[in-house]
């Protein structure tokens, strides 16, 4: 049988086949079809609302977090509070209205807030305008002694915004130093919501504690609570449903329409969404969009039965000729003529669409090959400049000047190169220098800085008489050079081998353990900011006095923060157990090597996602 007759039998039957399943799903499946399809769009719709509330929580955290990570660090002052403020609230995409750092009452002192108005950010001090420690932003965390949310409240302080504060409260040795606080507005959502809604929906958010609005399309009832403002009880039981935190589907009438509703909960927030569908409207939208549907299934099934008839046979010539030639092309013919690209028809269009896709694939693997070598040439040129880098450190296997002491060290970058430094040297016949370090970067331009870093260093090592002045001349040259706004974490150790005393000056590192017979000890250190970030900064130093055979054991935050599958870091804990099971601290190479298999171990990966050192020194007297 010919395949024109064929097509003419298939296309007869399909035509009766499918007109007859469409009827049948329409008379017995709609009302199944316009649930599913509600449904489908509520779900959707809650996933993105879900997804946008979570990202603004996430980046406010994460914007709270780094600045209380640099409160703990530098210990700013009030001028770098406020200017730590406006930097965070110019950098944080909106979401952010206004921060504060309230300090407890009994300090007295100025609460600095800073938040934005007419696109401007305007400074005042807290403490001048009320009494913010009888607030909820302040004495929840407070409190609970942990960051919370507040409810959403209208601030009649910032031309009465609906907003919420993400609060953080920050203890040093379990007493509270300040709440440091983010002011996020609510704005946002309403217009957010108002996008994605459709013509015959609306959506709306209620905080589970009270039951008040937080987005509704009635900006009237922004703030009232859902279960004073409705009498309908198919509402009521929906709204408490929703402040339980569950999630469903729910039914109710309204001026005599049905709607559904779909809703669930965000709890890191603890709000829930609801988006509301007007069944009438609905089911009139999707009846019309199936019937339009069959017209089209059928018209266009007639339509092609009336083409297949003429242009059948003139087809499947053409059609096994290119087939034939799409078999040869699939085996490397690209440079034979494509048959059958002349004509205005289906199939001659095909063929020069495969006489395209031929030079395409021509150029495409002309241009992998080309690909290919210029990525061989990057990946060498990376292992050149990895050996580069390495050649400015000590090597890990080099044997110790001085029989007064031992030292051996571990550098593993993330990347082929990488920002963390570290270096031992004499600076006289009777004095041994130990750097460690790390640039707030990876790869490449951290590379770069570390050896910059590491050269200057090493010049003015030999000029200084002692780490302090080391660090204030070395800082002042990079701040004089650093254009990309880069530093580095820095501990430079200067040990004098015959009394074994120890001047350490730490640039914002701190990352050093004693290693005694019988004890492990944290020296205390004189806190100074990291390099390269402010100039003309005093560094100070401190000291201690090592016994014959203690041991020093330097590191970077790639050590304590590696993570293993669970994506749990090692932190300081696991790290003070590891090195109190050492076994003989004086042979530095293999102890050093007993340590990084244990940190290894915690891991159980083969990438990582920092640089990580470790160097190990031994004083034997």
């Amino acid at each position: 049988m010919k395949i024109t007759t064929r097509l003419i039998l298939l296309l007869i039957g399909s035509v009766g086949l499918v007109y007859t399943m469409l009827q049948l799903y329409v008379s017995f499946y709609y009302a199944d079809v316009i649930k599913k399809q509600l449904q489908n769009e509520s779900e959707l719709l809650t996933s993105l609302v879900l997804r946008q509330v979570e990202n603004m929580q996430k980046s406010t955290e994460r914007s709270v977090g780094s600045f209380v990570r640099a409160i703990e660090v530098f210990k700013p002052t009030e001028k770098q509070i406020y200017q730590y403020m406006t930097d965070t609230l110019e950098t944080a995409g909106g979401n952010i209205y206004g921060m504060a750092f309230a300090y407890p009452p009994e300090k007295r002192v100025a609460s600095p807030y800073a938040y934005i108005k007419d696109k401007k950010v305007v400074r005042v001090d807290l403490a001048d305008h009320y009494k913010y420690y009888e607030w909820q932003w302040f004495s929840a965390p407070v409190a609970e002694k942990k960051p919370l949310w507040s409810l959403p409240y209208y601030d009649k302080y910032s031309e009465n915004e609906f907003m919420t504060t993400y609060s953080y409260p920050i203890y040093k040795n379990g007493v509270l130093e300040g709440v440091l606080a983010a002011d996020v507005s609510l704005r946002w959502l309403k217009e957010y919501l108002e996008l994605i809604s459709y013509n015959n929906e609306y959506i709306f958010i209620l905080a589970n504690d009270n039951g008040a609005y937080i987005s509704y399309p009635d900006n009237a009832k922004i703030g009232s609570s859902i279960i004073n403002e409705t009498k309908n009880p198919q509402i009521k039981e929906i709204a408490l449903n929703m402040l339980q935190g569950k999630t469903g589907t729910g039914t109710f009438s309204r001026n005599g329409e049905d709607y559904y509703v779909n809703y669930t909960t965000i709890p890191s927030v603890n709000w829930s969404v609801g988006v509301v569908f007007n069944a009438d409207k609905a089911s009139s939208l999707i009846q019309g969009l199936e019937y339009k549907s069959i017209a089209i299934i059928v018209g266009g099934l007639l339509f092609i039965l009336f083409l297949i008839a003429l242009v059948a046979h003139s087809i499947t010539a053409p059609i096994l000729k290119l087939s034939d030639y799409v078999t040869r092309l699939g085996k490397g013919a690209l440079a034979e003529p494509v048959p059958g690209t002349r004509g205005k028809d289906e199939v001659a269009v095909l063929a020069r669409n495969v006489a395209k896709m031929q030079k395409e694939l021509a150029h495409y693997i002309k241009a992998l090959k080309t690909s290919i070598s210029e990525k061989e040439r990057m990946d060498s040129e990376l292992r050149l400049a990895r050996d580069i880098q390495k050649s400015f450190l000590p090597r890990e296997n080099e044997k110790t000047p001085d029989n007064r002491f031992d030292v051996a060290a571990i550098l593993k970058p993330a990347r082929e190169v990488g920002g963390d430094l570290y270096d031992f040297f004499m600076v006289d016949k009777d004095h041994v220098c130990l750097v460690i370090g790390d640039v707030a970067d990876k790869g490449v331009p951290a590379s770069i800085y570390m050896a910059v870093t590491l050269t200057a260093l090493r010049a003015l090592a030999r000029l200084a008489p002692s780490p302090a002045l080391i660090l204030t001349r070395l800082n002042n040259y990079l701040v004089s050079y650093n254009d990309s706004n880069m530093f580095v974490t820095l501990l430079c150790l200067m040990i004098n081998l015959k009394t074994g005393e120890v001047l350490a000056a730490d640039a914002g590192h701190g990352m050093l353990y004693r290693l005694k017979k019988d004890r492990l000890l944290r020296p205390k250190l004189e806190k100074n900011l990291a390099l390269g970030v402010s100039e003309d900064v005093l560094f100070t130093e401190s000291s201690f006095k090592l016994a014959k055979g203690d041991a020093l054991f330097l590191y970077t935050d790639g050590v304590s923060d590696i993570l293993n599958a669970d994506d749990d870091s090692l932190d300081e804990a696991n790290l003070q157990k590891i090195l109190s099971e050492v076994h003989n601290p004086q042979k530095c190479s293999e102890s050093l090597e007993e340590i990084a298999g244990k940190v290894r171990a915690f891991s159980k990966k083969d990438d990582i996602e920092d640089d990580t050192t470790m160097l190990l020194f031994a004083y034997r007297g």
